[in-house]
């Protein structure tokens, strides 16, 4: 089973991972935590893989995710998407007025549960 088995199968089962998905998903869009630390959570917490492992299972250089993790660089949309569809999220930014000012704000969008 991959990654994204296991983790709908502990999402299914009410674990600790779901604790970790909702909080990262929860923190990301208001600022309490960067796009770089949401993913290395992700990866540390709920994957339990280190930079290596997880950028050679997803196709992905070391230095291309320690650079994302670390929020140096400019990571492609292509390159969130790609990381972030291993938890089964949609990565989405999203344009909020605030009144005086506007910001832009990262989402993470739970995707639908595909049923064999």
């Amino acid at each position: 089973m991959d990654i994204c088995g296991l983790l709908s199968t502990a999402l299914q089962s009410g674990t600790n991972t779901d604790i970790i998905c909702q909080s990262v998903r929860r923190e990301l869009p208001i600022g309490k935590i960067t796009l770089g630390q949401a993913i290395k959570t992700l990866r540390t917490k709920v994957s339990k893989m280190n930079q290596d492992d997880f950028a050679a299972l997803y196709n992905l250089s070391r230095r291309t995710l320690s650079e994302v993790e670390l929020d140096r660089g400019n990571p492609t949309l292509k390159t969130l998407s790609r990381i972030f569809a291993v938890y089964n999220f949609s990565f989405c930014i999203k344009l909020v007025d605030l009144g005086s000012e506007q910001k832009i704000v990262s989402l993470l969008v739970k995707r639908p549960t595909q049923y064999a």
